[in-house]
């Protein structure tokens, strides 16, 4: 099935969230809130590259996420993305080295324009696909389901936003 403007809608509310709980992090916008953690810095910039890069999976564009073969696709397919979409939640696990931001935008206004631009993106490339996504990490799936899945990724990012 086709995204629809409410899938569209759902993942802007999401962006849309995060920006707004970005931009009360100015006080601790490239402090870690523990070792090994992501500042609200790296955080935006972990999403926009997300946004950027499944732009590019969905329409079968050669992008920076994991370029799997296809046996090993089915697995991040059944395990993963379904597991995602079903449970409404992502378990804790470390992303590949291109997703992994040393550093992100330098202010929240830049980190705010750094997101909407890459979720633009998203949103054009995602308009351009009909009915499915072929993703070099999961294979065939409905478009649906693939907004549905970078809408929890960038939920699943909010919650780690340090509130005020």
């Amino acid at each position: 099935m086709p995204a629809t403007t409410d899938d569209l809608a759902r993942i802007r509310t999401a962006v849309d969230d995060f920006l707004t709980a970005s931009d009360g992090c100015a006080g601790v916008w490239t402090a870690a809130p523990a070792p090994g953690k992501w500042s609200p810095s790296q955080l935006v910039e972990h999403v926009a590259r997300s946004l950027e890069e499944s732009a590019r999976d969905a329409v079968g564009q050669r992008s920076k996420l994991a370029q799997l073969p296809a046996p090993a696709r089915f697995l991040a397919r059944q395990i993963l993305f379904k597991r995602v979409l079903r449970s409404g939640r992502f378990p804790r696990a470390r992303t590949n080295a291109a997703m992994d931001p040393q550093s992100g935008p330098s202010t929240p206004a830049d980190g705010r324009a750094r997101l909407n631009r890459a979720s633009q993106e998203f949103e054009l490339a995602i308009q351009r696909v009909e009915g499915v996504a072929t993703s070099k990490v999961f294979g065939t799936v409905p478009v649906s389901d693939y907004v549905r899945f970078q809408e929890l990724h960038t939920r699943h990012h909010l919650a780690q936003l340090p509130r005020p």
